[in-house]
Parts: structure tokens; sequence; C-alpha cells
């Protein structure tokens, strides 16, 4: 298991091609300004607050040897909201963009919390709850580029009912990881999921992702918390632990 301990971000702006390949129709955001950046906590090459960077690059650098290949699917957990896991989530989609030839398709699956399309400022029209429910055939159309190079965002989509309880365990969720992971063999694919032990459904996505990792609140995370995390997942799939401060 890798430890890592997680300091507040600070970052600079690095200008690039707004225009993401692969994605028909769709033009990226316009990048993301400096103060924008910083709002959002998202790491860059180029900040200067080198720790926070390096800790990604770390923590990237120790997950990948784990995977049995790039384009695996991986779900980042907390224990409860707030608990980090959008943060950890996105900011390593974003280290493995790093590499010229990487890119990572991130998948925010926390329908009662969303937040990486605002915080990408991606301007959605529908998300992964519209194909799941059947308001969307063809997955091309819920994949968005977005302003930072090489990363591309699965939203959430119209949440407009949550009849539909067990999203993640038919057949449509099967069918959207098998092909986004045969669509591209050059990505990660980083599932944000809902916090462990507020939601059914984190249980019910590490049934059907390949890996896991764990976030945990700095010098707050009891030792029962941390099993019931471990219980909630199948420990084969947990690939590591963040302490998130």
């Amino acid at each position: 298991m890798e430890y890592l301990e997680l300091k507040q971000p600070k970052f600079i702006v690095v200008e690039s091609d707004p225009v993401r390949k692969g994605l028909p129709g769709k033009l990226a955001p316009a990048p993301l300004s400096k103060s924008e950046l910083e709002n959002q906590k998202i790491i860059h090459p180029g900040m200067k607050d080198t720790d926070i960077l390096n800790a990604f690059r770390d923590l990237r650098t120790s997950i990948m040897p784990k995977l049995h290949s790039f384009n695996s699917v991986l779900m980042v957990c907390a224990a409860r909201k707030g608990g980090g896991a959008s943060f950890n989530a996105l900011n390593l989609a974003v280290s493995c963009t790093f590499d010229q030839h990487r890119h990572a398709l991130l998948v925010d699956c926390n329908f009662d919390r969303p937040s990486l399309a605002e915080r990408l400022h991606v301007a959605a029209e529908t998300g992964l709850y519209d194909y799941l429910t059947g308001g969307v055939d063809e997955i091309r159309e819920v994949i968005y580029p977005t302003g930072i190079p090489r990363l591309s965002l699965v939203p959430t989509g119209n949440v407009s009912s949550r009849e539909h309880l067990e999203f993640f365990t038919g057949e449509r969720m099967r069918s959207f990881l098998q092909d986004i992971k045969n669509r591209y063999d050059d990505r990660i694919i980083i599932l944000d999921s809902p916090p462990v032990l507020d939601s059914a459904d984190a249980k019910i996505l590490g049934e059907v992702t390949e890996y896991v990792l764990m976030v945990l609140p700095y010098k707050t995370v009891s030792s029962g918390k941390v099993d019931k995390m471990l219980k909630a997942v199948v420990r084969d799939k947990i690939v590591g632990f963040v302490i998130n401060n």
C-alpha cells in the first residue's frame, strides 16, 4: 500500500491547444486561467508548488505498475462526503496526462454531489446518468473534452430522478466500461466514486471496476471506518491508500 500526505496546492497556467482530438463535434473549453486553476486546485506541470505536484506524480508512479494495462478502470473513493475523492481523482487523472502519449478519461459517478463538470468548466448537455437510463444511446455523446490537454470527462449528466436506484449493476454500466476500455488503449479510466460509508453506490461500483484507490482523511479516520471501507470493496482490488489533508 502507498501512503501519501497531500497539501493544499498553488498553480500557474501554461497555455495549450484547446481542441481535443477524437471527440467529433466537440471543442474543449478555453484553458483555465491561473486564478481558476488555483480555485479548483488542479495540478499543472508548470506549477510553482512542487510538493503537491510531485505527490501526485509519485502516486501515479506507484499505482501504474499494479495495473494490468494502462487503460484499466480505477475507482477513487473516500469514506464520507467531502473526503477528497474528487480532488484526488481529478489530479491523479491530470498527472496521467503529463506523458505526451497518454490520455485520461475521468468519469463522475457521484450522482448525489457531482462536481467535475463545474470544476473543469465543461458545459455538458448529457452524461453518464443519461446513458445508463436510456436517454442517450451513443457513448461518444457523453464524453467531453476539457481545457486540460489529453483529459476527457464523462459528467454525471441530467440526474433528474433517483428512481433507478441500481444505476451501476445493470448491463449498460458494464457495457459502458467495456466500451471505453476497448475504444481507447492509450488512456486510464478513473471513476470518481460516491463516499463508501454514505452510499451503496460505491460498493456497487467496486464490484464492476478493476482497481480501487481509497482516500482517507489525515488524522481523523478511525480504525473502525477503515475496516468498514475495506469490507465495502473487494480487498484484492485495492491498489493503495491516500492520506488526504
